[in-house]
């Protein structure tokens, strides 16, 4: 054996043995006179545990084989004492340990191999008929503890930003570990983007005490990521210090747009054993269609507050670009307020918003979380020349608000305009157009429409009329139809 300074215990192959302080042995219990022990009580067992070879090697990760010492303290001369040794290795695993004979007076010892010792708390107990007092021995794990103290994600975007504030293109790179055991327990943990559909990589940085304990070989390493997400590798070595190991999921991420969280509890394994090593996180991880797209651009610059918004907005619809798209733009249609030109689009779900706001914050959320395809801002609109053929323009063209190009030509407060209802004058209406796997659709920011519009006339058809209309204290004011699309 091999006594650790400063404490009561003895280390014996990364198990330790609970000692008394002043007998360094198993007992059953302590005399309250110790000096007066052998006038006072009665004989006990003693057990003690010796390890096979040489005391200054660990053996950890594995079962041990021992041997155990059995004598009778403060036995009578002579008297032969009949003992029953019961191994307590694990639960539902217990065995009893046949001494090859009995144990005869004060002196004597017998000892007997204990095979498997397992790391974990077991027992060791002992008994007899013969007047003396049981004792046990419980050798515990400590000194060869295995933990996962560091994780760093490797196959993610490395894209997000660190304000999770507002909505402003601010904030730091996240840089890795993303999730570091701290001080008392408080670790550093952020959060992470991943693409759907494919397998998570990471490094894990595994710390075994003492550091000096010598390589073991044959080790394999589980994580379970709720709900059935496992990383696994196999066939690692590990010594005492730290150890980086990268390692894969079995699986990959659902195909589908959504935000995953939960702890992920490592174990380690060996020799058909489970040794715990820790639990980190909470993780978040951001599952997106695909990277982030034009994220070079600073209005779309990937940050905390922004993919939790994109991913709550994008999910639960599939993987059918088309239909996330109209989904994305259909889900803000109850907000709809032709008056309200949201300055920061990121914010449209916090009010209302007319549609080229909309429209805006569609194509920022399609970006965020990689959706595939061609988007574009556009405005649709038509004059009285040709009201049947629409007029599609990019952002941030204004329609028939241009000015004086689409004023009447003798009462010169009049201008053309696309009517809602009777006081609702739109100069355009702004649409997502979306082309993807061959097919272009416009999705209206102001409009509900299933499936989409199939072209910018079909947009055009959903107001009123094309109409002249003057302001009259602030307020637009109907004069006459030029076109009337919806009779």
């Amino acid at each position: 054996m091999k006594e650790r300074q400063g404490d009561n215990l003895y280390s014996v192959w990364g198990i330790i043995v609970q000692k008394d302080a002043k007998v360094g042995k198993g007992k059953a219990k302590e005399p309250e006179d110790w000096n007066n022990f052998y006038e006072k009580g009665g004989p006990w067992i003693l057990l003690e545990i010796n390890k096979l070879g040489n005391s200054d090697d660990y053996v950890w990760l594995e079962d041990i084989d021992a041997t155990l010492s059995v004598r009778i303290v403060g036995a009578i001369p002579n008297k032969s004492y009949t003992v029953t040794i019961v191994d307590d290795n694990a639960p539902g695993d217990v065995d009893t340990i046949v001494l090859p004979r009995a144990i005869v007076g004060p002196n004597d010892t017998v000892t007997v191999p204990v095979k498997g010792l397992r790391l974990g708390t077991v027992g060791i107990r002992a008994t007899t008929i013969d007047g003396a007092e049981p004792g046990s021995i419980t050798p515990q794990v400590i000194d060869c503890s295995v933990k996962v103290t560091e994780l760093s994600f490797t196959s993610d975007h490395r894209l997000m930003h660190d304000n999770s504030t507002d909505y402003e293109s601010i904030g730091n790179n996240l840089t890795r570990p993303d999730w570091v055991l701290g001080i008392r327990n408080q670790p550093r943990n952020q959060p992470i983007s991943h693409t759907m559909g494919k397998q998570v990589t990471a490094v894990v940085t595994i710390s075994v005490v003492p550091t000096g304990a010598p390589p073991v070989t044959g080790v394999r390493i589980v994580g379970k990521f709720p709900p059935d997400l496992p990383f696994d590798v196999g066939d690692v070595a590990l010594r005492g210090g730290l150890n980086r190991v990268q390692i894969t999921t079995k699986k990959v991420l659902p195909s589908k747009i959504h935000k995953a969280e939960g702890e992920i509890t490592w174990t380690v394994h060996r020799k058909e054993r489970e040794y715990p090593a820790g639990i980190t996180g909470s993780h978040v991880v951001y599952v997106t269609y695909d990277t982030p797209r034009a994220t070079n651009d600073s209005k779309h610059k990937v940050t905390i507050k922004r993919m939790e918004r994109a991913i709550a907005t994008a999910s639960g619809v599939g993987v059918d670009p088309h239909t996330i798209a109209q989904h994305v733009v259909d889900g803000q249609a109850d907000r709809f307020d032709v008056a309200v030109d949201v300055e920061n689009a990121w914010e449209v779900p916090d009010g209302k918003a007319d549609c080229q706001s909309i429209v805006r914050y569609a194509i920022k959320v399609l970006f965020m979380v990689g959706v595939p395809g061609e988007y574009k801002h556009v405005r649709v609109y038509a004059t009285k020349k040709k009201p049947e053929e629409p007029i599609v323009k990019d952002a941030p063209h204004q329609g028939l608000c241009v000015g004086p190009l689409f004023r009447h030509p003798t009462e010169l407060t009049w201008f053309q305009g696309l009517t809602a209802g009777a006081d609702t004058f739109n100069c355009y209406e702004a649409a997502l157009k979306f082309s993807y796997d061959g097919r272009t659709r416009f999705y209206a920011g102001g409009i509900l429409r299933q499936g989409g519009f199939p072209d910018a006339l079909a947009v055009l058809r959903t107001f009123r009329a094309l109409s002249w209309y003057t302001m009259e204290n602030g307020k637009p004011v109907l004069k006459e139809d030029i076109h009337v699309y919806l009779p």
